[in-house]
């Protein structure tokens, strides 16, 4: 008998029909599976491109980050990533020329951005040590700087139709006064929407502007900027009465103006009658001289930010007493008089804030009884931030007061000078569970103990570190200064822009940026 058939008498379970076959046959090897990512479409790809570079370009701006661009990651990740990325020009628009001359790297970005609107940093700052040089050394800066502007602006000019955010940082008025210059040459930037222009040039008086030879302001964008909503001008004053550019803004902020460049009363009021949707508005050393108000009070219908800091009584007092705020719901005030109860007395007279929500109090002198007289100014107060480092204790006494408490609606102080006893004092004498966070100042040095006994007075406490770098002790430093720095700050410039700067080509009306 054959073999197979003894086998299935062994195995009557087999089928005889088919042959036996003793091992499973073996599978081919299957091709390896692409990571999902890869068979995205493009178009898909290059939208998760543009969501990752928005966040990449959220951090704090003096954060130096030791990564590459986020659009110079995703294109070396894989050649189907480098294609889609260098189709998409949203993904190069972000240039700060942190790389130095040739600036290679934002002539790249220049390129594969196309036509797509810019993000421009031009950070032209040295450090502060650059504002205590010599003559000599000052010199040197701020011929190199003008060298760097010089690169920079035969770069972006011809781009200026599609500017969408420009910032310019100097450490000197000279340099500032050359992208004046080049700026009042650009008739216009029609998607310009955020312009701010810093210049961090100590002032010796805010009286009179220095260099006095630069003093002449310029208007910057002649022809408009209809998208414009935000500027900020630090240290900078242009032509107000000529200048189209602060109209229609839903920010301004203008700090660090001498009188003789300030703003008027009327320009100010005029300023703000052109920005009916203004949101938020900031002053510091800035904002309107003393002068002839205009009759009719405006009306600010829609700012809910208003900060004012370094200004004079006089000033604050009649911003109050002219202007209306409906629906002001942050209010942040650093005045350094030694007394401001005049301003409390005008902020009181006017009526109740029922909509401010929270306040910042920096430089804020005054009794104990105008302290709670400013406070139940604003009833619907939720968060306060307290700088005792300025402030007195009397802000404190107000919030003790248990037969007429103030601000009953108060969950979150953030407190900087404060020490432990006037703390736990306060939080006793507040109604019950109503302060229910805390943020603290990590440089006033808590205990353990501290610590576990507000961990049981409040339900959160959040540590923060300030960012105010002046001192707090109230010590100064020597006042000895060099000749050279005498010389450097005598309101004179040493350096003489005319000499690097052919002013005479600004005379022809050819405008070269339609």
């Amino acid at each position: 008998m054959p073999r197979y058939q003894n086998i299935n008498a062994r195995h009557p379970q087999r089928h005889t029909s088919k042959p036996f076959l003793s091992k499973k046959p073996k599978r081919m090897p299957s091709t390896p599976k692409s990571p999902r990512i890869l068979t995205l479409p493009p178009e898909i790809l290059s939208y998760i491109f543009e969501l990752g570079n928005l966040l990449s370009e959220t951090g704090p701006d003096d954060v130096y980050n030791p990564f590459p661009h986020f659009a110079v990651l995703c294109s070396h990740v894989s050649q189907y990533f480098r294609t889609v990325a260098l189709s998409t020009p949203q993904l190069w628009t972000y240039i700060d020329f942190r790389e130095g001359f040739p600036y290679e790297t934002a002539h790249i970005f220049l390129e594969r951005s196309k036509e797509a609107p810019l993000t421009l940093d031009v950070d032209l700052t040295t450090g502060s040590e650059s504002l205590s040089a010599s003559r000599d050394d000052h010199r040197y800066i701020v011929e190199d700087m003008i060298e760097q502007s010089i690169q920079i602006h035969s770069m972006i000019a011809p781009h200026a139709h599609r500017w969408k955010h420009f910032d310019l940082k100097a450490d000197y008025y000279e340099i500032i006064w050359y992208w004046l210059l080049e700026l009042a040459k650009i008739r216009s930037a029609p998607y310009l929407e955020n312009l701010g222009i810093f210049c961090h040039e100590d002032w010796k008086s805010s009286e009179e502007f220095q260099p006095r030879e630069l003093r002449n302001p310029m208007a910057v964008f002649a022809g408009g900027t209809p998208r414009i909503r935000s500027v900020d001008l630090w240290g900078v004053h242009l032509d107000w009465n000529a200048i189209t550019l602060l109209r229609g803004l839903k920010i301004l902020r203008l700090a660090w103006h001498t009188r003789d460049v300030g703003l008027t009363a009327a320009q100010f009021t005029q300023t703000l009658k052109e920005c009916p949707d203004l949101h938020e508005l900031s002053l510091q050393q800035s904002g309107p001289l003393i002068g002839t108000w205009p009759g009719d009070r405006i009306t600010l219908s829609h700012l809910k930010v208003l900060e004012l800091a370094y200004l004079e009584l006089d000033i604050a007092i009649e911003i109050f007493r002219h202007i209306r705020f409906p629906v002001l719901e942050e209010l942040l005030l650093d005045l350094e008089q030694d007394s401001v109860e005049p301003f409390i007395e005008a902020f009181a007279s006017c009526y109740r804030f029922h909509t401010i929500q929270s306040l910042k109090l920096r430089s804020f002198q005054c009794s104990i009884s105008k302290a709670k007289l400013f406070l139940l100014r604003m009833p619907n107060l939720t968060f306060m931030n307290l700088n005792f480092h300025y402030l007195t204790s009397n802000f404190v006494e107000a919030l003790m007061h248990r037969h007429h408490p103030v601000c009953t609606k108060l969950n979150t102080l953030k407190l900087s000078g404060l020490g432990m006893g006037r703390l736990k004092k306060l939080l006793r004498c507040r109604p019950t569970n109503t302060i229910t966070t805390l943020h603290l100042d990590e440089t006033d040095n808590w205990e353990k103990s501290e610590i576990r006994w507000l961990n049981k007075a409040v339900k959160s406490i959040q540590f923060y570190t300030s960012s105010d770098d002046e001192e707090v002790d109230g010590e100064e430093e020597g006042s000895e200064e060099s000749e050279d720095e005498d010389d450097v700050n005598s309101g004179q410039s040493v350096y003489n822009v005319g000499d690097y700067v052919d002013f005479d080509m600004y005379d022809d009306e050819t405008n070269y940026y339609d």
